[in-house]
């Protein structure tokens, strides 16, 4: 990715000779602290999660609740949905982090600038229940990677 966008390379250099010059090596601390580097790392596990999607089972009957409404066939309003206990549930991670109902328009595009600024309302409305960054990445609850 930084290959392909030289000046988020560029830029991302700058930050790091910048941090190298007034630190030296840069320990844990210090890297963690560089704001353009957390961008273009947050950007990239969001735009391109290591895993894409996952399945999972259900060990109980749970009723999911939808955060956008559908519409049934009869044209009643579903905001919900009962799930049998030991019912398959695959879970579309790159589906939940490329949302643009949740990131906006360019959900798609991998832009690192999008973490320099307040994120959209609709990331916080969406509660994602990740572990990460308000994205599906690591997934969440008792079995987040993290």
């Amino acid at each position: 990715l930084l290959s392909l966008n030289q000046d988020v390379q560029t830029k991302l250099r700058e930050e790091i000779v910048a941090a190298r010059s007034a630190e030296g090596d840069l320990d844990y601390d210090t890297l963690m602290n560089l704001p353009y580097l957390d961008a273009v790392c947050r950007e990239t596990l969001r735009v391109y999660p290591p895993v894409s999607q996952l399945g999972r089972t259900t060990r109980k009957d749970v009723v999911m609740p939808l955060l956008w409404p559908i519409q049934g066939k009869d044209g009643t309003e579903i905001r919900e949905i009962a799930v049998p206990n030991n019912t398959d549930v695959m879970i579309s991670i790159i589906g939940a982090n490329r949302n643009k109902d949740v990131w906006g328009p360019d959900a798609e595009e991998w832009k690192p600038e999008r973490w320099l600024e307040p994120l959209p309302q609709s990331v916080a409305d969406a509660h994602m229940p990740g572990v990460y960054a308000s994205m599906m990445t690591f997934i969440g609850g008792g079995r987040a990677c993290m």
